[in-house]
């Protein structure tokens, strides 16, 4: 009888130690996903910075170009429509967690001076359209205010 009960006591164990276990592995590799999307955010972020530093207005004012200070219809910057306009396409890459696809959209909404993003990364689950089929890994919002916008009225 002792055996039993011992035995019993030892598979109950083993069994919660297992799902512990299981579990622990599982978030482990959740924030492995995590932290990758949001280096890649950044990396793209970082990338968006640099486009938007080497940016020129167009015409000599005491030494600074200014003829894009001006406004479209929708009241933005040209400057930065010229910037939304200049940056590179984001593609898809493949996850170095199991070789798993994953698809960066940055959404780029000009807004006065300031360069609105916002960056959400997916994990297609079944090959189709990212945003309608996968799952949101990581989102990220940020505002660039590129160097010229100092330079300008």
């Amino acid at each position: 009888m002792e055996v039993l009960i011992s035995i019993l006591l030892i598979s109950a164990f083993l069994a919660t130690a297992m799902q512990a276990l299981i579990s622990a592995t599982a978030i482990k590799v959740r924030s492995e996903e995590i932290s990758e999307a949001s280096n890649w955010i950044q990396e793209d972020l970082e990338e968006i910075r640099y486009w938007a530093n080497e940016l020129e207005l167009n015409e000599d004012r005491d030494g600074y170009r200014t003829d894009n200070c001006g406004t479209d219809s929708d009241g933005d910057r040209a400057y930065l429509a010229m910037l939304v306009g200049s940056l590179p396409e984001v593609g898809d890459r493949a996850s170095m967690l199991g070789q798993r696809p994953y698809y960066l959209r940055r959404i780029a909404t000009p807004d006065g001076n300031l360069l609105k993003i916002e960056h959400r990364v997916f994990r297609n689950v079944d090959g189709d359209d990212a945003e309608e089929d996968g799952e949101l890994v990581s989102t990220r919002y940020s505002e660039v205010i590129p160097d010229v916008a100092f330079f300008c009225p």
